[in-house]
């Protein structure tokens, strides 16, 4: 359909990791298109990153919208990402979801065949409390914020806190793909504590005050800001003991099993034939 269509058609959806609904207008076929993108297959993969997620955002219905797409991207947790795209796929064939199915029998007079498929079944929650969580905020109903996730200021050495949060989409694609790729494989186990980094706090135990760490960005250079972090946060890594690592990564752990056990598929379908 033709942009002027897509405008008309608008889905309601979840992003169930950060516990935020979202509105969607449909994107316009030659749109899609634009969300067809492989790292591995580009010379300029942040451009293409920013015109894909560009895109939703321009079809993002939101009085609190954030005022630039960096802005978004620093907002959208990358465990959101799969429901991001669920609310782009259904806000562009909800009402008309012709799913293609392939036969496996290699004798079949038609092996593909096509049926309409009703959205809601191509998603699976895995307890009924997911669906309720998940109905309550499509539907803009409180939450338990237990079930949210956060920022968490965790105590990690004598000298050292660490505010840990999930990772946005901003810090685990745009971040690391500001640095050519023999910095990141070199510091690729710093990069991946890093996007969970908010703040690194030196503790100053004699004012008992929690003194934050400079890693003030460079104004308009994104790949100099996350070197410069870079260099300091693995410093500061370096200065901890085994114990101290593995409380960072129990950390990181937690953060990451706590994720909405709400997932995707396209459901079974016999042939017609």
């Amino acid at each position: 359909f033709s942009k002027a269509q897509a405008k008309q058609r608008t889905s309601d959806w979840g992003l169930f990791s950060a516990g935020k609904p979202i509105t969607l207008s449909a994107l316009a076929g030659s749109e899609i298109d634009k969300l067809n993108v492989r790292r591995e297959d580009v010379r300029n993969p942040i451009q293409l990153y920013k015109e894909m997620y560009g895109t939703i955002y321009n079809h993002l219905l939101d009085e609190n919208k954030p005022s630039s797409l960096e802005a978004w991207l620093k907002t959208l947790y990358s465990a959101d990402t799969d429901h991001l795209f669920f609310a782009v796929y259904k806000a562009c064939f909800e009402k008309n979801n012709i799913v293609p199915f392939t036969c496996p029998n290699e004798d079949c007079k038609k092996p593909v065949f096509l049926k309409h498929v009703n959205i809601d079944d191509m998603v699976k929650y895995a307890t009924d409390e997911d669906k309720e969580r998940a109905r309550k905020i499509i539907e803009k109903c409180e939450v338990d914020p237990d079930a949210t996730l956060e920022s968490e200021l965790v105590p990690i050495s004598e000298n050292y806190a660490i505010t840990f949060k999930p990772p946005t989409v901003y810090s685990m694609i745009f971040e690391p793909l500001s640095l050519d790729r023999e910095l990141r494989e070199k510091y690729a186990n710093v990069l991946a504590i890093m996007m969970y980094i908010e703040d690194i706090y030196w503790i100053d135990a004699n004012a008992e005050e929690l003194i934050p760490i400079n890693t003030s960005p460079v104004p308009n250079d994104l790949t100099k800001t996350i070197k410069r972090k870079l260099k300091i946060y693995s410093e500061i890594l370096k200065t901890f003991n085994s114990d101290e690592y593995m409380k960072i990564r129990m950390t990181i752990a937690n953060i990451d099993s706590r994720q909405p056990n709400i997932t995707y598929m396209v459901p079974e379908s016999t042939c017609p034939t």
